[in-house]
């Protein structure tokens, strides 16, 4: 069964725009808290997300020392209900690159074509599963969306012509490997299909991950080769993908078992020697700077200075298309997942964080 939901995929900077609309809203009277930590919390949810408007929230679910501190659904969801993860899939592919480390199946500083000898033709020798990792494979790729739909090497490959085989239709491209960093959805597939080869023998990466970390209830999209779209088309519940962000606090361990190496956020949350800062006016907007399929609590360009002064400096981040927002805080043994739906607005999700937090420091009692 297909269960794409067929949109337009969108950039990482909506995940970081106030929410902006002009469209009246209205209290939305079937929206489920579940469960707050706090009165405040409660109140923060009800005043944030059960709304209707152009800024829709799905579900909200919150965890500090791996326990709930808030739960909401919109009308129509509910806890197992599989949402669309859009590019917060690639967050996931950093996690499963770190297993695939950690199982010795793959090396960061080998070349690409060692696990895909088939684009041999086309991959330059240079080109590094490093690089793909960090957007520096230095490809000729335009990532544009519903702005420009008709020149975006992300649509062509999504829903033209290179749908049947993503791996070889982004190995066309002209690459000059390290040289700057640039988010690229097509250096994302070509790492899934790294990924898809070196797991080939035990079904395919993502059975091998949810396994390991006991989620069976997911489903992750392929092109028409049967390699999964690990730029876009990862389902989860929120629980679920919170889970993952558990393995985040606790340093790549998930119970008694090593999911990744436990250097590895401290290697791919930091920025790849080629990452600049951003020209003006880009420079004045909060835009974090980009590790290894994640975004790092630090500014563009920067090693070391915080983009939000509230979270704290190895926080990381997911952002999806239309306000998918997953928020990963290992000092403050925070995980935030928000499922959205955004249109003409935009949901904060770290100034959401920021104020999730402030309603715990108020008030005991729970709701």
């Amino acid at each position: 069964m297909d269960m794409r939901i067929r949109f337009l995929p969108t950039i990482f900077l909506s995940f970081f725009l106030a929410a902006t609309s002009g469209c009246a809203e209205r209290k939305n009277p079937n929206c489920k808290i579940r469960f707050a930590e706090t009165p405040a919390t409660f109140s923060l949810l009800q005043e944030a997300l059960c709304r209707k408007g152009s800024v829709r929230t799905n579900a909200v679910y919150a965890e500090r020392n791996g326990e709930s501190i808030a739960e909401f659904y919109a009308e129509d969801f509910g806890p197992d209900h599989l949402q669309p993860l859009w590019s917060v899939s690639k967050f996931l592919l950093n996690t499963v690159t770190g297993m695939a480390v950690r199982d010795g199946k793959v090396d960061l500083n080998s070349p690409v074509i060692l696990y895909l000898p088939e684009l041999k033709p086309q991959l330059p020798a240079n080109l590094t599963v490093r690089h793909l990792l960090f957007h520096a494979s230095g490809a000729e790729w335009k990532e544009g969306y519903e702005w420009n739909p008709f020149r975006s090497d992300v649509l062509a490959m999504l829903y033209g012509p290179g749908k049947e085989d993503h791996a070889l239709f982004v190995s066309k491209r002209h690459f000059d490997p390290g040289r700057s960093v640039k988010y690229s959805s097509g250096d994302s597939n070509l790492l899934s299909a790294v990924l898809s080869s070196v797991y080939r023998w035990e079904g395919g990466f993502p059975k091998v991950f949810f396994e390991r970390m006991e989620i069976r209830s997911y489903a992750w999209e392929t092109d028409e080769k049967g390699v999964p779209v690990g730029s876009s088309y990862a389902y989860l519940s929120p629980k679920d993908l919170a889970k993952i962000g558990g393995v985040y606090l606790k340093n790549g361990m998930y119970g008694s078992r090593r999911i990744f190496p436990e250097n590895w956020i401290a290697e791919t949350s930091r920025p790849f020697v080629a990452e600049k800062s951003l020209a003006f006016p880009l420079s004045l907007l909060p835009i974090p700077s980009m590790g290894g399929h994640l975004y790092a609590n630090r500014k563009r360009g920067s090693a070391d200075d915080p983009l939000f002064e509230f979270l704290s400096r190895d926080a990381v981040f997911g952002s999806g298309h239309w306000g998918q927002s997953l928020v990963i805080d290992p000092e403050k043994k925070l995980v935030l997942v928000r499922f959205g739906n955004d249109r003409l607005g935009r949901f904060w999700a770290p100034e959401f964080a920021k104020k999730l937090l402030q309603s715990l420091d108020t008030g005991s009692g729970k709701k």
